[in-house]
Parts: C-alpha cells; sequence; structure tokens
C-alpha cells in the first residue's frame, strides 16, 4: 500500500480540489469539493 507523503489543494471561487501524492509523484487520491465546504470546518460532515 502505498502512502500519501505531499498533499496540495487547488482553490477556486466555487470548488477546491484535494490532490495527494506518493513519494515517486503517483497521484492517489483526487477529490473536488464545494468551497462552501471549507467554511466552518471539514467538507466531509
Amino acid at each position: 500500500m502505498n502512502k500519501i507523503t505531499t498533499v496540495g489543494i487547488d482553490l477556486a471561487k466555487r470548488v477546491f480540489v484535494l490532490h495527494g501524492v506518493d513519494a515517486a509523484g503517483h497521484l492517489l487520491c483526487c477529490q473536488q469539493q464545494p468551497t462552501r465546504c471549507l467554511k466552518g470546518g471539514s467538507p466531509y460532515r
């Protein structure tokens, strides 16, 4: 199992995208959420 070593966030007006990559730079996860989820805590409520 690969471990996520770097997390990136791309912010935009209406959505944000989270990226997780391993030490070799391979994309392990990518998730898009509405920006309103950032306000007031976790986007995974």
